[in-house]
């Protein structure tokens, strides 16, 4: 039975990211992809901490989503803004 559930689950997902990324052109789906690979090899070579290598992706996904009109742009919007919210208090960015 839980099998079933999860299986069930991992279609409903999949189902979730082929609607997010239907209609992308193919120099969109390799936009993505680049950014998110600057970001990354940037955040590992000036040794960024976890938060704020998520901070730095989930910022960018939303950027990204929010520009093509998806609503799961905000599900990246509710991880980053509390993210950068600590990250900016840590450091004293305040304003």
């Amino acid at each position: 039975m839980q099998l079933c559930n999860t299986y069930g689950n991992m279609t409903a997902f999949k189902r979730l990211l082929i609607e997010q990324f239907r209609g992308w052109r193919t120099p969109e789906a390799i936009w993505l992809a680049l950014c998110l690979t600057a970001i990354s090899a940037l955040s590992i070579h000036w040794k960024d901490t976890p938060v704020a290598m998520t901070a730095a992706l989930t910022g960018m996904m939303y950027t990204i989503l929010a520009g093509k009109g998806k609503l799961s742009c905000f599900i990246f919007g509710l991880v980053n803004a509390p993210l950068y919210a600590w990250i900016a208090f840590k450091t004293g960015y305040y304003g």
